[in-house]
């Protein structure tokens, strides 16, 4: 409820501070004019959205291949201790 109240002065406040630092409705749509054109146009922000996308998919598929790197390399780990085990067994000699 307080959190609402704080948004609520904050949105008031900046809507009567944008209504007095108007002279007039033209000045105002030429500012808003003027902040509009400094946005990126479309294609850029759907650039660059597209891009975000490909970073976060090269990031998972980077993730899962290290994932599976990792769990080779542990698999590789016990095979050779696996084959270790075997190899000191059959050479002690069975009356031991």
């Amino acid at each position: 409820l307080v959190a609402e109240a704080v948004l609520w002065n904050t949105y008031v406040g900046g809507v009567a501070t944008t209504a007095i630092g108007y002279e007039n409705e033209a000045q105002h749509q030429e500012d808003k004019a003027v902040k509009e054109s400094q946005l990126p146009s479309v294609s850029e922000m759907d650039q660059v959205r597209a891009q975000q996308k490909e970073r976060a998919e090269a990031g998972r598929h980077k993730e899962a291949l290290e994932n599976y790197s990792s769990a080779m390399k542990k698999e590789a780990e016990k095979i050779r201790q696996r084959s270790l085990s075997t190899t000191v067994e059959s050479v002690t000699p069975e009356g031991q």
